[in-house]
């Protein structure tokens, strides 16, 4: 990414839908580049300024950890795409926040049965989270999400 070049950064519930494929593939694309550090692309190599309403800029420097990398991976997948960058973001940290609830039912998520080993996510989990519009706090409401992933979930089983 190029110094000094301003991002746009949406709403959580202004958005962008995403392709489920699309999805599935950033975020797989992600979770493997947050696994190791990567020598030509560090977060210890990007620093961000925000500028507060009275004027004041603050300036934080990102550490090198696994969520750090994750994140960095998906701005450099969208480049200039910030807007759909953002968006993913907003995305998978509001899935995130979906698991840990309980909500989901172990037909669709299962933890990793022991540490190193994956968990298990049905495909309709992933269709849901891509599509489904977001509230103003960056989160899925529940009832909805819920809704949405068994109508998702009854269509893949009537293919």
């Amino acid at each position: 990414m190029k110094k000094g070049r301003p991002i746009r950064v949406v709403k959580p519930e202004e958005s962008l839908p995403f392709d489920p494929l699309e999805f599935r593939l950033t975020l797989m694309f992600a979770m493997e580049a947050g696994k190791i550090p990567s020598p030509g692309f560090r977060p210890t190599d990007m620093k961000l300024r925000l500028k507060d309403k009275d004027g004041s800029v603050e300036t934080l420097q990102f550490t090198d950890i696994p969520i750090n990398r994750f994140g960095m991976a998906v701005l450099r997948r969208y480049g200039k795409q910030t807007e759909k960058a953002s968006s993913f973001m907003f995305r998978f940290f509001a899935l995130n926040d979906l698991i840990r609830s309980g909500q989901l039912s172990p037909d669709y998520y299962r933890p990793a049965p022991k540490d190193g080993e994956p968990s298990e996510i049905h495909d309709a989990v992933l269709e849901v989270a891509a599509t489904l519009p977001l509230s103003p706090k960056g989160a899925f409401k529940p009832r909805a999400f819920l809704k949405a992933l068994r109508q998702a979930s009854a269509s893949d089983e009537n293919v």
